[in-house]
């Protein structure tokens, strides 16, 4: 940075730089840019008062810009699933990821480590990652109705090999939970989905789930939520209209679907 603001302004004295100065600075960057730099100033401002070349951090008066909430990832919209479902066939890697991530509402990290030893009587149990909170959904049953089950995730797997996790290398190894995210956000590109990521599909499912009338408790074990504030927080995308016209949930579980 140093070198940055010499050539930007010339040379100066470290005791004579005010806030102003560092504000004139900020000022030329946008919001999330700005305050980001002026991390590194208050860090400059620190280290420049520890070692006694200035009494006083000019950087401790100068404030954070105001940003606008983005909602992280965006999540993903009914069309946004069907067109990734007509760019990647059943036999792909990239369109077992998405159906597994669908159906359970996993994060991209944890369907990397989904495999058939965790399904117990039609139904998937795991832990998260994430947090260590349990999650559970129906996986071969079809669940409430709320749920919208279907039969994508068994078409996929019936073409795909059998191993210890349902994600694997085309060398059967388990897929790296690391390069996973990257992995599938060029699956999204290459469907014509650019900005879309793997978070966003837990997004959408627990939009439908509030839109069809799941309780915050129902929406909490499938997701693997722990406080009802992060089950709201994750469907605050829902139809509210929808909710108003009210929708009746059942929690009733059919027959097993048959995997092949």
């Amino acid at each position: 940075m140093i070198e940055d603001m010499e050539e930007r302004y010339g040379r100066g004295t470290l005791a004579d730089l005010l806030p102003r100065h560092i504000r004139q600075d900020l000022a030329r960057l946008q919001p999330h840019p700005a305050n980001n730099r002026l991390k590194v100033w208050r860090a400059f401002g620190r280290w420049s008062v520890d070692v006694g070349l200035i009494d006083t951090d000019p950087s401790r008066d100068v404030r954070k810009r105001a940003t606008v909430e983005t909602g992280g990832h965006l999540a993903w919209t009914r069309d946004d699933v069907a067109t990734f479902r007509a760019h990647w066939p059943h036999h792909s890697q990239q369109r077992l990821a998405f159906e597994l991530m669908h159906r359970t509402c996993a994060s991209i990290g944890d369907a990397c480590r989904l495999g058939p030893a965790m399904i117990q009587d039609g139904w998937l149990h795991y832990r998260r990652k994430k947090s260590g909170s349990e999650a559970v959904c129906p996986f071969t049953v079809p669940g409430p109705t709320w749920y919208e089950a279907d039969d994508h995730l068994a078409w996929c797997l019936e073409a795909a090999p059998r191993h210890m996790t349902f994600l694997t290398t085309r060398q059967g190894a388990p897929r790296s939970h690391k390069s996973a995210a990257q992995w599938f956000s060029r699956a999204c590109t290459d469907a014509g989905l650019a900005g879309l990521s793997a978070h966003g599909i837990r997004k959408h499912r627990a939009s439908v789930f509030k839109e069809n009338g799941a309780t915050p408790e129902q929406r909490m074990a499938i997701l693997g939520h722990e406080t009802q504030s992060e089950a709201a927080r994750y469907s605050k995308s829902a139809d509210l209209q929808k909710i108003v016209s009210g929708t009746e949930s059942s929690n009733s579980a059919e027959a097993k679907i048959q995997l092949g």
